[in-house]
């Protein structure tokens, strides 16, 4: 099961990976089931009259290196994961995208660094890095 606070962030990212592939003529079966993904998500937002879901959704499929867009998505998606069906949805796309072949474990990294950049501006959020790497001595 992916973090709640992330998965919308993951799935977003996952979107992007699948059409960034689809560009460039790599389409393998995690871009198909990431792209079946993509269209009960797209049925999720009309039904709901989600205009900005659908425009972030659309935006994303269209031009995937926006982190805007990405972060747009992930934010949506997070806010439908309160669903517990919607839920069930996402971590299964997540699961079965990583067993087509998708590497899951760098869109978690995207989604991580979308997540922080999006936080990073919220009134009252903090985020914390623990950098101890030694140093080399100056002078």
């Amino acid at each position: 099961m992916v973090d709640p606070v992330s998965v919308g962030f993951v799935v977003s990212a996952l979107i992007a990976e699948a059409e960034t592939k689809a560009i460039t003529g790599t389409v393998d079966a995690g871009v198909e089931v990431v792209r079946r993904g993509v269209e009960r998500i797209k049925s999720w937002f009309v039904r709901n009259n989600d205009g900005e879901g659908t425009a972030a959704l659309t935006g994303l499929v269209m031009g995937p290196d926006s982190g805007l867009l990405r972060s747009a998505l992930g934010a949506r998606l997070d806010g439908l994961a309160q669903d517990p069906e919607v839920r069930a949805f996402l971590d299964e796309l997540v699961r079965d995208a990583g067993a087509a072949g998708v590497d899951v474990a760098v869109a978690t990294q995207v989604a991580v660094g979308d997540y922080n950049n999006q936080i990073q501006d919220s009134p009252g959020a903090s985020i914390t890095v623990n950098d101890r790497a030694p140093r080399p001595p100056t002078g």
